[in-house]
């Protein structure tokens, strides 16, 4: 039941933060919840800078934020695995959220996936090529079985 996934009080760290956390209250006749007027808010903060949650539309709150022992990538870009060669690229953020995927499981295209409600599962990694069920939780990647019907959630195991 979605209500179980909505809590009473929400941390500051929580507002805006792409996650709708408590059910719509309405004030002077206006549904709010805490994803209300987040425009005004900056996406890129102390709370939400390399949390692993894209807050601003391209990433910029993630850019610089994995370090590779082979790749680091400065703040404007974020590291992006190749779907056809599994090398490994620094992507511009520029090509972020543009409606195109560049990397394998669509890193570069979070919304994809993206539920608007914080749930228990995340699917967060998307099938190339798929006929059916596009996104695929991240705990079934790597794990041997075939969920994406050409096997891209087995692609980068090794």
């Amino acid at each position: 039941m979605l209500d179980d996934y909505f809590r009473g009080n929400v941390l500051f760290p929580n507002v805006c933060d792409g996650f709708i956390d408590i059910l719509p209250v309405t004030i002077e006749g206006r549904n709010e919840i805490d994803e209300t007027e987040c425009q005004q808010w900056p996406c890129n903060k102390i709370y939400t800078h390399c949390n692993d949650v894209w807050n601003c539309p391209d990433g910029a709150d993630e850019g610089g934020c994995v370090s590779s022992s082979t790749l680091n990538c400065s703040l404007n870009h974020h590291l992006c695995v190749l779907p056809d060669t599994n090398q490994l690229m620094c992507l511009p953020i520029q090509q972020a959220n543009d409606n195109h995927v560049d990397c394998l499981g669509a890193t570069d295209e979070p919304i994809l996936c993206k539920t608007s409600i914080k749930t228990r599962h995340n699917y967060d990694f998307y099938c190339r090529n798929q006929s059916f069920k596009l996104c695929v939780q991240h705990i079934y990647l790597c794990d041997g079985d075939r969920h994406c019907e050409y096997e891209d959630d087995e692609q980068f195991c090794t």
